[in-house]
C-alpha cells in the first residue's frame, strides 16, 4: 500500500476562513442581517474590501513569481484587483464615479469581482 502525500503551502491555510467569513457577509448584506450587527452598507463595504485584500494575498494570484507574471491567469486577477482597488478608493473618498453608485450597489459590484477572481484562484493547477 502506497501513501501520497501533498504539501499544503501554509498561507493558503488562511483562505476557508477568509472566504467564509467573505460569504457570511454578503448573505448577510443581501439579507439584510447586518444592520442588526450596527453594519452600515459603506462600512460592509470596507470590511467585504479588507477581507478581499487579504484573500488576495493569500491566494495563488498573489504567487506571480511562482506562476509567472504574465501569466493570463494573473493579468486577469491584476485587472479585476485593480478595478477592486479604484472602486474601494472612489467609495471610500466619495469620488463622483463612486456617488453614482449606493453603498450597497457598490458593495455588490464589489462582492461579483470578488467572485470572478475566487473562480480565477480556482483554475491554477493544484501542487
Amino acid at each position: 500500500m502506497t501513501t501520497t502525500t501533498v504539501q499544503v503551502k501554509p498561507k493558503s491555510f488562511f483562505l476557508v476562513p477568509l472566504g467564509a467569513a467573505a460569504a457570511l457577509l454578503t448573505l448577510g448584506m443581501l439579507a439584510g442581517w447586518t444592520a442588526a450587527f450596527g453594519l452600515s452598507d459603506r462600512s460592509a463595504f470596507l470590511v467585504l474590501f479588507a477581507l478581499g485584500f487579504a484573500m488576495c494575498a493569500f491566494s495563488p494570484l498573489g504567487a506571480g513569481a511562482v506562476y509567472g507574471w504574465t501569466n493570463p491567469r494573473h493579468l486577469a486577477g491584476y485587472l479585476l484587483g485593480g478595478l477592486a482597488l479604484v472602486l474601494s478608493l472612489g467609495v471610500l473618498f466619495n469620488l463622483p464615479f463612486a456617488a453614482v453608485l449606493s453603498d450597497r450597489m457598490a458593495f455588490i459590484v464589489l462582492a461579483g469581482i470578488m467572485a470572478v477572481k475566487i473562480f480565477i484562484g480556482a483554475l491554477y493547477p493544484r501542487r
